[in-house]
């Protein structure tokens, strides 16, 4: 019987058949082809353990879920930006991150509203980017209001 309910669809459990992802000899491992799914496991995502994702948040026992997990980052992942690349309710991340180690490497600050030409090419982030504190959380302000010369030179 499937005990996953509409959380594992006939494509993925066919027949009911446990063995397409459990083995006899040791029921907790699973042998589950990740990328025959919309969400192909790459980078650190290859790391983790299966139910960092698919554990249903908030429940002190065991309770999977697979169809109903989300694949945007926010759903495992805490927003360490505060909203500040939210577009229709959600963080792309991956426009300046990839998944191998997180830094930003994606990211081309000529692609902003301020381009880094001459001496601001030497600067560190810091000296415009200014670290944030609101309801308790500190985080690098990247979306800058006011890009005036006198803000930052006097």
């Amino acid at each position: 019987q499937n005990i996953y309910g509409k959380e594992i669809t006939e494509e993925f459990l066919p027949n009911s058949d446990c063995t397409s992802c459990h083995t006899s000899d040791a029921w907790h491992t699973v042998n589950f082809e990740h990328n025959k799914t919309k969400f192909k496991l790459q980078g650190k995502h290859l790391d983790a353990v299966c139910a960092d994702c698919h554990n249903k948040k908030g429940e002190t026992k065991s309770v999977f879920i697979f169809a109903s997990v989300k694949s945007d980052c926010e759903y495992c992942h805490k927003d360490i930006h505060f909203g500040q690349f939210k577009k229709e309710n959600t963080s792309d991340c991956s426009e300046c991150h990839t998944n191998i180690d997180w830094k930003p490497e994606k990211f081309d600050h000529e692609k902003t509203r301020f381009s880094l030409k001459g001496a601001h090419q030497k600067l560190k982030c810091i000296q415009c980017h200014k670290i944030e504190n609101q309801n308790g959380n500190s985080f690098m302000k990247f979306k800058l209001e006011d890009f005036k010369c006198a803000t930052c030179h006097s």
